[in-house]
Formats: structure tokens, sequence, C-alpha cells
């Protein structure tokens, strides 16, 4: 369609170079979405050559849409037929790629499948790699094994599933531009390589490293430290249950500093407890800058409250390093998760949960199914690091999750006084395995003033709300205004509206201030009925008028918290 609402132009009529393009960002966004662990979509480029003869004039054209060469082993047994038709398949996508540089992935590298026919194929094409994502199983070394130097000179991104004596074969690899390594856990029963052999299998020139679990044997902090203290120009770490959990909470950390050892490092995620997580990054030494994201075990969250060292660490994680440094202002709140980031304050009533904000530091644990007692106790951990750092110029709360009691809330929301702006952020959970608890009648329960009286003789009675007294502005996203949201089975009851104005008006008689902003994004049943409706009590009602179906389960950091942590990059999640 064209801007004045015409009819546009056909997809057969579409110029080659835009259809090329439209095409080429297709191939983008799968590769973007897809995780090298996970299976890639099953689309070929072949079948855009069937359409017609002019989209396949333009596909064969396209020499980009063919530098992707998939050479996994099928799932099944293979047919007569099969195998002949992926040899084929691959040598036509190595011919159309005209010489491009290649990206060559095994999309099952968890289970060492690799077809060898098609590793054969593309070993003599290895050095055009860009990225290569491969299982290192004993037949694929004894392929490599004919070739004395494996010569990858723009080869950028390397994942692997090693075993045992896999870690040799990265000395045949000659990639001085590697920015990107990820060691995945292999399903061959032949033992784990060792962290001695680092120094080579980890290139000085990386910049993002990803060890999963079950990779590496789990060692000390000093020792895996030791091991990639030679790393200077790495921006993202990613260690997944490799580092070793004492038995006992002493401390191994250093007792003066340490000189910068990463100096270039952004971002790290570690997954362990609370303890060695403080100690693996004292002893790395990173800018006070870096993001931080720890995910603990159930062990750190049952704590009732972190353990010494944690504190410390938590209150060098969350205080300005310097006067002029900004402060922690916004605390988001997932099933799982809690983040707090900086900025937050200068957006003022546009603040969006989605926000790409400033993040300084996130906790969080995984559980298939967490139970309210594990949430509880998370809350609790998230109260005490508040505490204890202190954390006293937070304004900004965004709650992505209700799965906690109303008494975890209220002794969160306690030692968060200074809170001017709600968020609550309906994220629906994936496959719903989460226990999230979300449903808007809680949402409502959350808003309602929790109050205690205090009266002396001969004193006036005086009431004091305790939950976010100074609640000024309201943002909701992905958010039901049906007029039973708020009642299970969809029984009767007051609407959302009046449900909302019965709660506002209880927290003014508490003495709380008054909500006179209240944002509304991408929330369903809402028209111009129901805003005219909503600013008969409330001053400022911001509606996107969007009109479509609320938000659906989806991957992401609460859905899967696993699926995120793994693909890395923590500004992309808000």
């Amino acid at each position: 369609m064209d801007p004045a609402g015409k009819q546009g132009t056909s997809a057969l009529r579409v110029p080659p170079e835009i259809l090329a393009d439209i095409l080429c960002y297709y191939q983008r966004l799968c590769h973007s979405y897809t995780s090298w662990h996970a299976t890639r979509p099953s689309f070929s480029w072949i079948t855009v050559t069937h359409v017609c003869r002019y989209w396949r004039e333009v596909a064969l054209g396209t020499p980009h849409l063919w530098t992707g060469i998939d050479i996994s082993a099928p799932e099944t047994k293979l047919s007569p037929s099969t195998l002949p038709r992926m040899v084929e398949r691959t040598k036509l996508f190595l011919i159309r790629s005209n010489r491009l540089p290649l990206d060559i992935y095994d999309s099952t590298i968890s289970t060492s499948v690799s077809n060898p026919i098609l590793l054969r194929l593309v070993l003599p094409q290895i050095g055009r790699a860009r990225s290569l994502h491969i299982a290192l199983t004993t037949a694929f070394r004894r392929l490599l094994d004919e070739y004395p130097s494996i010569p990858t000179p723009l080869l950028t991104s390397l994942g692997v599933s090693l075993s045992r004596g896999g870690d040799a074969t990265f000395t045949r690899f000659k990639a001085p531009n590697l920015q990107e390594l990820i060691v995945f856990p292999c399903a061959e029963r032949c033992g784990r390589p060792n962290w001695i052999s680092a120094p080579f299998m980890f290139p000085v020139s990386l910049t993002r490293l990803v060890v999963h679990a079950s990779t590496f044997p789990q060692q000390p902090s000093p020792t895996i430290a030791h091991y990639i203290q030679h790393l200077v120009s790495l921006e993202y770490l990613i260690l997944m249950d490799v580092l070793h959990s004492f038995p006992s909470p002493r401390s191994d950390a250093p007792t003066h500093p340490l000189p910068m050892i990463l100096p270039r490092l952004k971002e790290v995620h570690i997954s362990i407890n609370t303890i060695t997580c403080a100690s693996f990054l004292r002893r790395i030494g990173h800018p006070a800058s870096t993001r931080v994201w720890l995910r603990l075990d159930k062990y750190s969250i049952g704590s009732t409250l972190p353990h010494a060292q944690f504190q410390s660490f938590s209150r060098e994680r969350l205080l300005p390093t310097s006067p002029d440094a900004p402060s922690i202002d916004t605390l988001v709140l997932g099933c799982q998760l809690v983040a707090f980031h900086t900025g937050g304050r200068e957006l003022g009533g546009q603040f969006s949960t989605n926000s790409r904000l400033p993040m300084r530091f996130l906790l969080s644990f995984t559980d298939p199914e967490p139970t309210h007692p594990l949430i509880s106790a998370f809350i609790s951990l998230v109260r005490a690091v508040i505490l204890t750092t202190p954390l006293t110029e937070i304004t900004i709360l965004s709650v992505h999750s209700l799965g906690a009691d109303l008494s975890d809330w209220l002794a969160l929301t306690e030692v968060l006084p200074g809170i001017t702006t709600l968020a609550f952020y309906h994220y629906p959970q994936n496959r719903g395995r989460q226990n999230t608890g979300w449903n808007t009648g809680k949402m409502l329960t959350f808003l309602q003033p929790q109050c205690q009286s205090s009266s002396t003789p001969g004193a006036e009675h005086r009431t004091t709300a305790l939950n976010l007294p100074h609640l000024t502005r309201i943002h909701l996203t992905n958010i039901d205004f049906d007029v039973n949201a708020c009642h299970k089975h969809g029984s009767s009851g007051p609407s959302f509206v009046d449900a909302l104005r019965t709660t506002l008006a209880a927290r003014l008689e508490a003495g709380c201030a008054a909500v006179g902003t209240l944002i509304i994004e991408r929330c369903g049943t809402v028209d111009d009925s129901v805003v005219g409706r909503l600013k008969e009590f409330i001053d400022a009602v911001e509606w996107d008028r969007y009109d479509g179906p609320l938000e659906k389960a989806r991957d992401g950091l609460d859905g899967d918290v696993n699926r995120v942590y793994e693909k890395g990059y923590l500004e992309t999640i808000w």
C-alpha cells in the first residue's frame, strides 16, 4: 500500500534491488532470533527459487542468501535418497555464495551428531568461514587430522561442542581475527577438556567468551581468573556453572586491590552462589561501569540476608563511583529476577518498562516451577540488598510478576519509601511454567493502602500508609481492562475502572499522595469511553490508542531466563 492508501505494487513487481534487500533482511532476522544450540528455522532459499521465474533470478543473483551452510545430521534415519539431496544442496550453496564469507553451522550441535560427509565437503572451504558452529566429535577430529594447519583468516565467531581431546584441535585453527568463542558441552562420554588448555583455546583477540555448564571441570575463582587474565580485549564474559562452589562460606578474595585485568569488560554473567560470585569478580579486576548479572543457586536465595562479602560487593556495584555518577533510581522485578537501573527518572512521565535504561546490576535465579517460599526468599534477598547497600534514591518500581504473597510485597515496599512511579507490565509467561501469580485483581490489591494506626493518650489518632505513600504516577502495559479482568472464572464484579477508582480513593483517605498521571500502553479493552471515565478521577490519562491484542507468551528474560542468559547482551533486554 502506498501512503495514500491505494493499491500498491505486486510482490512480483518489486524492483530486484528492493526484493533482494527484503530477502537478506529476513535472513538476518532468522539469524538474530536463533540460538546456535537450538533448532534453526527449517527454511531453504531453494524454496524461494521455485516461487516464480522472477524471484528465482533475484535469489540466484543475491549470493548473500547462500552463505549459510547447514551441516547438521538429520534427526531421523536417512532414507536412500536423503543424503544425496543434502550433498547436492550443500554444493549448491557453496557455488551460489560466490566466494563470499560463509556461516557454517550445525543445528544439532548439542547432540554431537554432525554429518561427516557434509563436514568433508565443506572443509576445503573452511578458509571462507566467517562463523563456525560445530561439534568437535571424535569423527570430526579424524577428518581434521588430514590437515596439519587450518587457516581461517575470516573467522570471527566460533562455537564448539568439546570433549576430552577436542581442545587440542584448537591449535590447528589459525584464526587471528576471532572475536567470539562459545563452548558447549559434548554429548560424547569421553571426558571434559582441561582448563590448562585455555591459553591457546582463548586467543587474545576475543571480545566475547561464553562457557556453558558441563564443559570444563569446575575450578576455584583464582584458577579461572588466571586462565582468562590475558584477554585484555574481552567485553562480554559468560560463565555458566564453571566456578567451583565452596562447601563453606570462606573467602578467597584478595585482601589488597588487584590491577585491572579486564579493562574493557562491559558485561559479565556468572551463575553460582553469592560468595563465589563476589570473590571471582573482585579477582578479575574490571571497570566500575561493567554490567553484572549474577544467577544465584537456591542456597544463596534461601539465606535471609546475603553474606557479608556479598553485602560489600553489592555496595560496590550499586552505589555511585563518583559524586557525578548517576544513582540507582529504577528497580525492575520479574518472576525470577531483579534489575537495578539508572536513568529512569530522566524519562519522566514517558517511562516505559521496555526502555533501554542503563543497567548496573541484575540478580536472578531459575527454576521451572518456582514455589512461593522460593519467590518469598528471593524478595527477602532483594530487600536485604536494598537495606544493606543502602539504596535511598529509587523512585521507579517496575513490576513484571505478582507471584509473591502480599506480605512479601509489603515488606519490600516498606524499604522503598521514595517510589513515585509504579509500572505494571503483565509479561505473559512462556508455556505457563513460571509462578507469576498475575491477575488484575492482585494488581489492585498491591495498590491498596496498607496502614498502621498510632495514638497516645491526649494525642490525635494518626494513620500512616506503609506502601508507596508518595506514588503519583502509574504506568500500565499489556493489562486487560475487561469488565471482569480482576475476577477469576469470569465472575461478575465491578469493572477495572471502578475498582481502580475505589482503590485510589482509599489511598487518598489513608494519607497517600494523589495519583495524578496514568499511562496506558498496549492494553486491551480500552476505548475513548474508558479513558473518559478514568479522567473523572485522574488528572492526566495518556493512552496510546492501541486496539490490538494483548502480548502473547514468547521467549524472553521473564519467560525463559536460561535462553536469554545463554544468548547474553543485557542491553537487548530492556
